[in-house]
């Protein structure tokens, strides 16, 4: 690959690796593991330095300055920092053994890619029909570049954010070309980064043992990592999903005492799966209500509101973007819009209901490789088997992230109940693809709850 190839992803690795580089380590191949989580944050940074430069000057090769003073200035810090959350309490002999399931999970998804992409070079239909294809509209009419948010292509959901769109975009002004390996090596290092993210943050807490049993588990959901060979934004959102869940476990169980950092970090992550789908506001407004909840019943109500102030100061450049693009570029979104006097007959509708609750169930029984059941099961069995986990520090974040699991599925299922399209289209073409959204937070969930042997050993 030539020079213009590499560029755009090391100018974004600085940035991000600024991020990934406050995530714990607990092996010796933490800091591996840091620098391979870095590009999703980086990415997500320099999409909305691509998106500054659309505003000011129509020009997304404009970016190259920003990228540049970026990258520069992350490097410098980086060079001078210590790393933070070096090692943990929790660790076994011989945890090298225990990397095995993880490398052998991480070879079997380059397999899948390779093979698929050989299938759907261009992805699925939601990569060439949104998110490619507003690619191609910002990358070669920079002039007419709002064209691409255009009411009469609502077909493709124009309303949608732009960190994928963008980072595709910008990749192809590098190269002066718009190959579809640009797009197939962004799918692929989201997906490889959520695996890698995953297991590094499970082998923190609970040891490698665990680490490479919920990569195990992920694998076993096959059709999230098909998702991932077909460039949909819905493997970047739930990366960034569960990097804000990371951080905020971090913060709840660490003894550092600059616990503050962790909510600023948190508050990143919101806002950029904000900016890659519309689902990030839902899941935004999940995430801190299942947060009130929780530490209101924890007797911790004066430490949420704390929080706040850190997790929105953070949010807050965000989602300024997000509410310029909204508000003056993109039109309306068509379920917003949809609102309206026939709204109340679907809710009240009980077929709508059974309907949705039967599809729902259906991502959860065992069978085929369209769902989820095999993850599910093999989670709930690994639970049940380990047991719950001990140490009562763990208690608070395990309940509180798994009210945000379901907050945030039963916000996907109202939104079917009110969906103007028709309701089994609209589960048969979206359920499977907002179930990967959330397939690697409920995994590390499930793993977070669990006891790990030094714990049970411990305690």
């Amino acid at each position: 690959m030539e020079l213009s190839g590499i560029w755009p992803m090391v100018l974004p690795f600085f940035a991000g690796f600024l991020i990934s580089s406050n995530l714990p380590a607990s092996t010796r191949t933490g800091s591996l593991m840091k620098a391979l989580t870095a590009l999703p944050f980086g990415f997500a940074i320099v999409s909305l330095l691509s998106f500054l430069t659309l505003i000011i000057s129509s020009k997304l090769t404009y970016s190259y300055a920003f990228d540049g003073a970026l990258s520069l200035a992350a490097a410098i810090y980086l060079s001078k920092r210590k790393s933070s959350l070096s090692g943990h309490s929790i660790s076994e002999n011989n945890s090298i053994y225990y990397l095995i399931p993880m490398f052998i999970v991480l070879s079997l998804v380059t397999v899948i890619f390779i093979q698929n992409l050989r299938l759907n070079p261009h992805g699925g239909w939601d990569a060439w029909s949104i998110w490619n294809l507003r690619a191609k509209f910002l990358f070669k009419n920079e002039a007419f570049w709002k064209d691409a948010f255009s009411s009469h292509i609502l077909w493709s959901h124009p309303d949608y954010p732009l960190l994928l769109p963008l980072t595709v975009s910008r990749w192809w002004k590098y190269t002066d070309g718009h190959s579809v390996t640009v797009a197939q090596t962004t799918a692929f290092i989201f997906t490889f980064s959520t695996l890698i993210l995953l297991f590094n943050s499970i082998s923190y807490f609970k040891g490698t043992i665990q680490g490479g049993a919920s990569v195990l588990v992920m694998a076993m959901a096959f059709t999230y990592l098909k998702s991932g060979t077909m460039q949909y934004a819905d493997i970047p959102i739930g990366f960034f999903f569960l990097a804000a869940s990371v951080f905020i476990v971090i913060k709840d169980t660490s003894i550092n005492e600059n616990k503050k950092k962790f909510l600023v970090l948190c508050g990143l992550s919101l806002g950029f799966a904000a900016w890659t789908k519309n689902e990030g506001l839902l899941f935004i407004a999940c995430f801190l209500l299942a947060r009130f909840v929780t530490m209101s019943l924890a007797g911790k109500l004066r430490e949420f509101l704390r929080e706040l102030p850190f997790i929105f100061a953070a949010m807050a450049p965000v989602i300024v973007f997000l509410i310029m693009f909204k508000l003056k570029i993109a039109p309306p979104n068509d379920i917003i819009s949809s609102v309206g006097s026939e709204t109340y007959g679907k809710i009240i509708d009980i077929g709508r209901y059974k309907t949705i609750f039967k599809s729902f169930l259906s991502m959860c029984i065992p069978y085929g490789e369209t769902n989820f059941g095999f993850s599910f099961l093999a989670a709930i069995m690994f639970l049940v088997i380990s047991g719950v986990t001990p140490v009562r520090k763990y208690y608070i974040p395990s309940v509180f992230l798994l009210l945000t699991v379901v907050f945030i599925l039963t916000g996907y299922f109202f939104v079917f109940v009110v969906t103007p399209h028709d309701l089994n289209w609209q589960l048969g073409t979206a359920l499977e693809r907002l179930f990967c959204q959330v397939l690697p937070l409920a995994v590390f969930t499930v793993f977070l709850l669990s006891a790990s042997v030094a714990e049970r050993k411990i305690y």
